[in-house]
């Protein structure tokens, strides 16, 4: 949160950007419709560099709206918040978009439903303020809180944790209740880790996430979520998760602590280090597979566990192909040659598909499981293709599986395939 308006000028990320003020509350007290010399400066200041807009929930027809306009130079933009919509030539300027407003149930929505970012101000305090108008400034600020702090859990990578299932599926136990009863606790345990280790990362990071393109926006960057705020949930999320293993097995508590220390590590360290950054990827892939056969309790093939931990280290490496095309600000990327990169990701693909083919032959009794082949081979290149075609998508591998059609289809007609042979 900006506690202050002029804090947001602190900020190097805003500029040649579009910035929608909210006014009562953020540049005045609710209804009034006088800056006061402080805030005119600002505004100035703001104005050298971004393009301005006031927002307010009266009517822009309305005499204040008249006065406050005429004070600075700037224009309402009609309509009720959060339903306002930003102007298409505004929207598409290829500009960024900013919202800054003191409540994140009018502003803030207003922000996420036109792809904008949001800096919360503190509220412009005045002494006729009713205990109502008090109180709904208290549950605006838990309702940021609670938003924010969801960002920061990152739920939609949560998938990345699926791989927990991979081993009850190839011992064709997917149907023993029990078995996946205790998967299911290590998925939501592995899963609240991550969470907790996500918002450790955001703490270290937050300097280097404030001038990234995309990443500005997280909780701890923006200042939505303070680091000790974010380091607090986090060790609940540890404890939680923790928690949830051991009621599962003492083994699986064991190796999701080791997730947890390999993640801690790779934040602090091992991501600066080219060739261990990746590797080390790779390697919390293959626990969660590990994990889910402890939760299990059933043996994993050694080839599926090679198989997991190249097509994680050709994500991982894609990942990398892709920060460098978009201009990323990451100092492990200037270690890394466009050549060499390449090299790595043509390498890792091919082992992808000969790790999974050999488990195909001498892992799985049908004949039939070979042909499955094809729809690996079939999503490993159109992920090529897509770092090929600079696919922005390709900096975060999660996004891409989930909206490139050709790799979902790839996925799910491996799925079935496999099931029927395993199942029927």
């Amino acid at each position: 949160m900006i506690r202050r308006i002029e804090n947001l000028f602190e900020l190097p990320r805003v500029v040649d950007s579009i910035i929608f003020f909210d006014v009562d509350g953020t540049l005045v007290a609710d209804g009034g419709n006088l800056l006061n010399k402080d805030t005119i400066s600002i505004l100035e200041k703001t104005k050298e560099n971004n393009s301005l807009f006031f927002i307010s929930n009266k009517r822009a027809a309305d005499g204040r709206n008249k006065v406050v306009s005429k004070q600075i130079g700037v224009v309402f933009l009609e309509g009720k918040k959060p339903w306002l919509k930003i102007p298409l030539d505004l929207a598409n300027s290829g500009k960024k978009n900013i919202v800054v407003g003191d409540k994140f149930l009018t502003d803030g929505l207003f922000a996420i439903w036109n792809d904008a970012d949001f800096f919360k101000v503190d509220h412009f305090r005045s002494k006729s303020d009713s205990l109502l108008i008090k109180i709904s400034y208290m549950v605006d600020d838990v309702a940021f809180f609670v938003f924010s702090a969801v960002c920061l859990f990152r739920i939609k990578h949560w998938i990345k944790n699926l791989f927990v299932f991979a081993p009850l599926f190839f011992a064709k136990d997917i149907f023993d209740v029990s078995k996946l009863l205790n998967v299911s606790v290590a998925f939501f345990a592995f899963s609240f880790c991550a969470s907790g280790v996500y918002a450790i990362n955001d703490i270290f990071d937050r300097k280097i996430d404030g001038n990234h393109p995309h990443k500005r926006g997280r909780p701890v960057a923006s200042g939505a979520i303070s680091p000790l705020a974010a380091g607090i949930l986090s060790v609940c999320l540890f404890t939680l998760g923790l928690f949830l293993a051991s009621t599962v097995n003492f083994a699986l508590a064991q190796i999701l602590l080791a997730y947890i220390f390999l993640n801690i590590v790779y934040s602090l360290y091992l991501k600066n280090i080219p060739i261990l950054d990746i590797v080390a990827i790779a390697a919390m892939y293959d626990i969660r597979v590990e994990a889910g056969a402890l939760a299990a309790d059933v043996f994993m093939s050694r080839w599926i566990i090679l198989s997991v931990f190249f097509v994680s280290l050709l994500l991982a490496i894609g990942k990398r192909m892709a920060e460098t095309k978009q201009g990323v600000t990451r100092d492990v990327l200037k270690d890394y040659g466009n050549g060499f990169l390449t090299q790595a990701l043509y390498l890792t693909a091919g082992l992808t598909i000969v790790t999974y083919g050999v488990y195909c032959i001498l892992g799985v009794e049908s004949p039939l499981a070979v042909y499955s082949i094809v729809f690996v081979v079939t999503g490993v290149f159109k992920y090529l293709l897509a770092l090929d075609q600079s696919d922005k998508g390709a900096e975060y591998p999660e996004r891409l599986v989930l909206s490139d059609r050709t790799i979902l289809f790839s996925i799910l007609c491996w799925v079935v395939y496999m099931f029927l042979i395993f199942y029927f």
